[in-house]
């Protein structure tokens, strides 16, 4: 995985970080920066601990555990050293009422998850992200009147000649939009 770059996906942090007297912990913290890089690829950030007079490591060094997913094993590594995972990968939300069925076609009502997709329900509609987080805050109901209401909003442009077009360049999809998009070909008026 490729390493974050200091003025490009995060901001420059104080070299050392203490624990005060009497605490377990502290908090670090990183300003980080949204490039469109870490839309598709994460990047990582290391950050190592270290002890001192006052403080000692729980784990210096950490014997390895024989792999249960038949992956490499390290056979030793040092506890002391961490790694941060930095994306702005943004995955399908658990509620989510859409698929990709055979020949790549989009179906249910809201169709293939995409970042796209998903900007312009928050842009058209005024959800958010975590508007999709589970069935409690997002029952069938609503996500009936959200697919209704973006198609009409789909529908409206494109015969404003201005179609909403996915990343890819196909129209987007939403319930029952008059047009069937195939997820890869591009949209050619």
């Amino acid at each position: 995985m490729p390493l974050a770059v200091l003025g490009q996906h995060y901001e420059a942090i104080a070299r050392e970080w203490k624990i005060p007297a009497g605490a377990i912990a502290t908090t670090i913290k990183i300003r980080l920066h949204r490039t469109p890089d870490l839309e598709t690829v994460p990047k990582t950030l290391g950050l190592r601990l270290i002890s001192g007079p006052q403080l000692s490591l729980s784990f210096p060094d950490w014997n390895a555990i024989p792999s249960l997913d038949g992956g490499p094993v390290v056979a030793k590594f040092d506890a002391s050293l961490h790694t941060l995972k930095i994306n702005d990968i943004m995955v399908q939300p658990a509620v989510w009422s859409g698929s990709i069925q055979p020949g790549n076609k989009e179906s249910g009502l809201f169709g293939v998850f995409t970042r796209k997709k998903m900007e312009f329900l928050e842009e058209n509609l005024g959800l958010k992200y975590e508007d999709f987080a589970s069935t409690a805050v997002m029952p069938m109901v609503r996500q009936l009147l959200i697919s209704s209401d973006a198609t009409a909003i789909l529908v409206k442009r494109f015969n404003e000649k201005r179609p909403v077009l996915e990343a890819d360049g196909r129209l987007m999809w939403m319930g029952t939009v008059p047009w069937t998009t195939i997820i890869g070909v591009p949209y050619v008026p």
